[in-house]
């Protein structure tokens, strides 16, 4: 990397994807699909799967901007970087347009399954939760509201850094348990992290909870399960549940 290149920031990336794939437009040819959107020269290859597209190559060496997706344009030169698909399984790479192809023949991915049956790599997962579960997505706090009266069960996609979290949350009205499953989809380095669950009935101060810190790796879960007449808010009809992860560098 020189000292003249630019990372591609996350905001143009999250919305710079293939409508076939979900996977960033970061190999050429990059089409325009009929319905809307573009379509990245991974899908272009597999072109007799797909509708017919306007073709038009992004050529690095000779940056048109008349070919760069409008979501790509004033962030795509020659010295830009993208970082791999495979970022949130643990792939470190920051990689030119012209680098990307070959590097992900040999990089190592791995699925996710959504609780609505799309599976994907990370970055796709992101996506799709973008698209079609966007309240369920969230890069800082979640904060969500949970009604003591009925049962209840969500589950959220946290990013925090270059880690994506699969939080699944569940409320069992009939034990008056409350249950929340944090599990790691993929890390890099060597971390540690806590959960930190805030419940806040509206007639009295909050409860804190923080779980064990624990090392952070691929496929690491993270459970707390409370009974809500041990922590004496049972009273209360509605409780505003805030969470986090605090990220522990060694």
């Amino acid at each position: 990397m020189n000292s003249n290149s630019k990372i591609i920031p996350d905001e143009v990336l999250d919305s710079s994807f293939c409508e076939k794939c979900l996977r960033y437009l970061s190999i050429s040819p990059i089409g325009v699909h009929d319905e809307g959107g573009n379509v990245c020269g991974r899908c272009l290859e597999r072109k007799d799967k797909i509708p017919t597209s306007t073709l038009f190559i992004c050529d690095m060496n000779s940056v048109n901007p008349e070919d760069i997706p409008f979501s790509l344009l004033g962030h795509i030169t020659r010295e830009s970087l993208f970082p791999c698909i495979n970022r949130y399984e643990g792939c470190q790479a920051l990689l030119s347009f012209s680098e990307i192809k070959q590097h992900e023949e040999t990089c190592r991915m791995k699925r996710h399954q959504c609780p609505c049956g799309f599976r994907g790599i990370g970055s796709q997962l992101v996506v799709h939760f973008k698209t079609v579960h966007k309240k369920f997505l969230s890069d800082t706090d979640s904060t969500f509201s949970l009604d003591m009266r009925k049962d209840f069960s969500d589950v959220f996609l946290y990013r925090v850094e270059e880690m994506l979290f699969l939080v699944r949350t569940e409320y069992v009205k009939e034990t008056n348990q409350y249950l929340l499953d944090t599990e790691c989809l993929g890390v890099s380095g060597n971390l540690s992290c806590r959960i930190c669950l805030d419940l806040m009935p509206l007639w009295q101060e909050h409860l804190s909870i923080l779980s064990d810190i624990v090392n952070v790796h691929t496929g690491t879960t993270v459970s707390i399960t409370l009974k809500i007449d041990d922590v004496r808010i049972c009273e209360a009809v509605r409780l505003k549940c805030d969470y986090k992860i605090l990220i522990i560098r060694s």
